[in-house]
C-alpha cells in the first residue's frame, strides 16, 4: 500500500544530510500515512492510485428488483469487470465499459458508482456474496493530493521532534517508541479544510 510522501523528499525539505534516521523516518511515514487513512475513513493507500483486484458483494434490493448499480470505493479506471453468475467462484462473464456499464460521476474523478448501461447493457448484476470482480486503478487520484502529503509530512515532523519529549512516548521495539497521542490538531485541520474526510465508511 502506498505511503503519501517520499523519504528522500522529506530529508531534503528538513535538511537531514545522512542516513542515521532513515529507518525511523520510513516507519513514521508509513504510520502517518495510515493514520491519515483512518482519520479520513479511507482504505489503506486510498489517496494514491493503486492497481488492485477487488471483489464485491451484490445485495438484493428492498423491493426485490434487479440491482442496477454498485457503490464503490474511489476508483480511477477499470481494466476488467467480471461477474460470477453461477455463484461457483468463477468469474465467467466479462463486461465491456461503455456498452455494459458506466462509471459515475460521468465527468469527474474519482468514480464512486458503477451502473448497468440501461440502453445497451447485455448483463445484470448477480445477487450474492463475492459476485463481482474488478481489476483497476483505485484511489483518489493518480498522484497524492498536495494537502494530504502536507498533512503526512507535518505529522511525521511532530512525531520526530516528540522523540525528545519522554513524557509523550513509550518504548517499542518496532519504531523505538509509540506515540501516545492522536493526529495533531494542525494535521486534522489541513484534512478537514480540504474536505478529504469521508462521511461514509465502505466495508
Amino acid at each position: 500500500m502506498a505511503d503519501y510522501i517520499v523519504l528522500a523528499d522529506y530529508k531534503v525539505n528538513h535538511g537531514i544530510p545522512d542516513t542515521s534516521e532513515d529507518v525511523t523516518l520510513t516507519r513514521l511515514i508509513t504510520r502517518a500515512s495510515r493514520a491519515v487513512d483512518r482519520f479520513c475513513f479511507r482504505e489503506p493507500g486510498g489517496f494514491a492510485g493503486q492497481s488492485l483486484t477487488k471483489y464485491l458483494d451484490v445485495a438484493p434490493t428492498p423491493n426485490g428488483r434487479t440491482r442496477i448499480s454498485l457503490e464503490v470505493q474511489p476508483l480511477l479506471s477499470v481494466t476488467t469487470f467480471k461477474t460470477d453468475d453461477a455463484g461457483d467462484g468463477v468469474f465467467e462473464v466479462t463486461w465491456t465499459e461503455g456498452t455494459d456499464f458506466l462509471l459515475y460521476p460521468l465527468n469527474d474523478l474519482p468514480k464512486r458508482e458503477i451502473q448497468v448501461n440501461l440502453r445497451t447493457g447485455r448483463y445484470s448484476l448477480p445477487i450474492g456474496q463475492r459476485r463481482v470482480q474488478i481489476v483497476g486503478a483505485w484511489g483518489e487520484a493518480a498522484s497524492v493530493p498536495e494537502p494530504i502529503a502536507e498533512a503526512v509530512e507535518l505529522q511525521v515532523s511532530r512525531w520526530r521532534w516528540r522523540l525528545r519529549a519522554p513524557e509523550g512516548v513509550a518504548g517499542n521495539g518496532d519504531v523505538g517508541f509509540v506515540e501516545l497521542k492522536d493526529l495533531d490538531p494542525d494535521v486534522k485541520a489541513i484534512i478537514v479544510n480540504g474536505h478529504y474526510r469521508e462521511t461514509v465508511v465502505f466495508a
